[in-house]
């Protein structure tokens, strides 16, 4: 565990720091798109969404690409889900925020479980809200008003899913040398 945090932390922080940055990029999209239109507000969610799948994309490829040289020459194990392990290293605060928000959901009926449900999901608002607007138009289009509320922490727990998937993916491409978008023309130094 030790060697792996050693040896990732520069993605670590990388992809953390990806995280914040279209977190203040979507939270700029919903705010100039949320009062003119619902259905704009979920393109532009969209958007910020598959713009955060590109930026995992070229990280965990570049980790890849890089990787594939270390591993031909025998100084770094092959592993198939290494991106993943990367991602799931770097989403550890929403998974804190996650534990937190279903402890809070588990307890709401007590006045401190309700209070801490209440302001997780506003932090989560703020620092996972590239899938906020997602998030809004499925609750929103519900009509079970009880049903809402486990709704906000089950979907935040599935929206880690596909970053996880896209970092697997693209980290497996990178090794292989297979790009999506632009092959460098040498090595990533």
């Amino acid at each position: 565990m030790k060697n792996f945090l050693r040896t990732n932390l520069y993605y670590i922080i990388r992809l953390i720091g990806t995280q914040v940055g279209i977190s203040i990029f979507a939270m700029m999209l919903q705010f100039a798109t949320i009062s003119i239109s619902t259905d704009l507000h979920l393109i532009a969610s969209i958007g910020a969404v598959v713009f955060y799948f590109v930026l995992i994309y070229s990280t965990c490829w570049e980790m890849g690409y890089k990787s594939s040289e270390r591993i031909a020459a025998g100084r770094l194990i092959q592993s198939p889900f290494h991106g993943a392990y990367v991602q799931i290293a770097a989403y550890v605060p929403v998974i804190v925020l996650l534990i937190a928000l279903w402890v809070g959901f588990a307890f709401g009926n007590l006045v401190w479980g309700g209070s801490m449900f209440f302001v997780v999901k506003w932090i989560l608002y703020v620092y996972f809200s590239v899938y906020h607007g997602l998030i809004n138009a499925v609750i929103k289009s519900l009509s079970l008003v009880d049903f809402q509320t486990v709704l906000y922490p089950l979907l935040y727990t599935l929206s880690l899913i596909p970053g996880i998937a896209v970092a697997g993916v693209s980290y497996y491409l990178g090794r292989r040398g297979i790009a999506l978008f632009a092959k460098p023309k040498q090595n990533i130094d």
